[in-house]
């Protein structure tokens, strides 16, 4: 009976311990959900830029895509994954560059000026190469 008053003491005492430790870890639990969040966002973001880089391959829809205005954002997004070290999200990156830059080159020696996607490179280099002047 001594054995189980004091497992029951135990026992008692241990969902108030579990309450306060919930309590003083919500913060942690944010915390933790927002990370799982951000991680899920990164994992779809580099699913979707691998469709892209995979439908590319195909020329009539490569050269569509790189004429859309929403493939800049590729450019800036090659800059975040190496700069924040996010390594899967950089590599699907250049690959799906890599196939776009196909169809930019192609379309802008034809005399279609490129796509958006060179476009912005080209915006971005300017500006890079204004910056270096001007410090």
């Amino acid at each position: 009976k001594e054995a189980d008053r004091g497992e029951g003491k135990e026992a008692d005492e241990g969902p108030r311990r579990g309450r306060r430790s919930s309590s003083k870890s919500k913060g942690e639990k944010d915390s933790n959900a927002k990370v799982s969040m951000v991680a899920e966002l990164e994992e779809l973001l580099v699913k979707l830029i691998r469709l892209v880089a995979n439908i590319s391959i195909c020329a009539e829809v490569g050269s569509s895509i790189v004429q859309q205005p929403g493939i800049q954002v590729l450019v800036p997004l090659l800059h975040e994954s190496l700069a924040s070290n996010r390594e899967e999200l950089l590599l699907n990156v250049v690959s799906c560059i890599t196939n776009l830059s196909y169809y930019g080159t192609s379309s802008a020696s034809v005399g279609g000026g490129g796509g958006a996607l060179e476009r912005h490179a080209g915006e971005e280099k300017e500006g890079e190469e204004k910056g270096g002047e001007e410090k």
